[in-house]
């Protein structure tokens, strides 16, 4: 969003329902990370918005995420009861 102007400064289409949770820590290597109902959570990089990785080993809607401080590490947070811990570096 660009504050100044009051406009949306650019736009992902990101996944296929509902988006949950964008997180972006630009001291951790400038990732995003974004969840969804679709079940999924997806890591994206800051340049170019470019998607960089899909976690999907849940089985319900991904309800919530959060990126570790160095980008090493994402954990999410499941309807099915679950939380999971990845790996940035085995997984991308």
């Amino acid at each position: 969003w660009d504050l100044r102007k009051r406009r949306c400064f650019y736009t992902i289409a990101a996944h296929s329902s509902c988006v949950t949770t964008v997180k972006y820590q630009p001291e951790s290597g400038h990732v995003l990370l974004s969840t969804s109902f679709d079940k999924t959570a997806k890591v994206w990089s800051r340049r170019g918005y470019v998607l960089v990785g899909v976690l999907s080993n849940h089985e319900e809607k991904v309800t919530c995420g959060d990126i570790g401080g160095n980008a090493e590490h994402i954990v999410t947070a499941c309807y099915d009861k679950t939380w999971k811990y990845w790996s940035c570096k085995e997984q991308f």
